[in-house]
């Protein structure tokens, strides 16, 4: 569900643009489309998998909510984060360029993110199986996910650059245009990092390490505020695009705390 809705946006912001919309027509589109897709996948997981409404009000139980608020409390802050996270730097880009740059800059972050949120929907079935293993298992299960992952993204980032050029000159025909091209090569070199993140995000959900999770994603977005600051007004948006580089700075906090959780 969410890599369709991903797509979803993406194809019709391209549309938009290709029609020659405005900017603010175009985000305000996104945004109406972005909440109808929010209230089908509140209904379709309702209906289909938890039967929220149902469960609730036949079995009220405090201290089941108790125990649902401590686990899901932090993983709130933490999509609060993450939504600051993806578009602090869409402010930025209108802020110092303008509306006009901020089209271009929006399609090839699109498409970083449609790529980043294909990986981590294609890994999140280890959620459960990472809970059932002893920490001697978790390790080597860790540590095998980690390079499958690393050889996939390899394969696939190596596909999506040679193929994107041709996509977008048949979607794009008249608009297309070359620096575009750079910003999504260079946001494919920041997406083999990012990437990274998927297998501690889904071992911290999985072992119910919530905090440790919003710790993650508050140094990652300080981190990439801090540096998009700074090399966004050097280099304007290949600067803002470089700052997500500063995401190691919570790899490396993710990675400590795996080591001392699995050794």
């Amino acid at each position: 569900m969410i890599l369709i809705s991903k797509f979803t946006i993406l194809i019709l912001q391209i549309f938009l643009l290709i029609s020659g919309f405005q900017i603010k027509e175009i985000l305000l589109f996104s945004t109406i489309i972005l909440l109808f897709i929010a209230v089908l996948e509140t209904f379709y997981i309702n209906l289909y998998h938890i039967n929220f409404f149902n469960f609730f009000f036949k079995k009220f139980d405090f201290n089941l909510i108790k125990i649902i608020f401590n686990y899901t409390k932090y993983l709130t802050i933490s999509s609060v984060i993450s939504i600051f996270n993806s578009n602090i730097d869409k402010l930025f880009v209108t802020y110092i360029l303008g509306l006009k740059n901020l089209v271009y800059y929006s399609i090839s972050y699109s498409i970083f993110q449609l790529i980043h949120t294909l990986y981590g929907s294609f890994f999140k079935w280890m959620i459960p199986k990472i809970s059932k293993f002893n920490k001697l298992n978790m390790k080597v299960y860790f540590n095998k996910l980690n390079l499958t992952l690393i050889i996939l993204a390899t394969v696939g980032l190596l596909i999506i650059k040679l193929i994107s050029p041709l996509l977008l000159s048949l979607w794009l025909d008249k608009n297309y245009n070359i620096t575009l091209v750079n910003y999504i090569d260079l946001f494919l070199i920041i997406n083999f990092i990012f990437i990274l993140s998927i297998p501690i995000n889904n071992l911290f959900i999985s072992l119910e390490l919530t905090k440790n999770l919003f710790y993650f994603n508050l140094i990652n977005f300080i981190s990439f505020a801090f540096f998009m600051i700074i090399l966004g007004n050097m280099f304007e948006i290949y600067g803002i695009i470089i700052a997500r580089l500063a995401i190691i700075f919570a790899l490396i906090y993710g990675y400590k705390k795996i080591n001392k959780i699995i050794i």
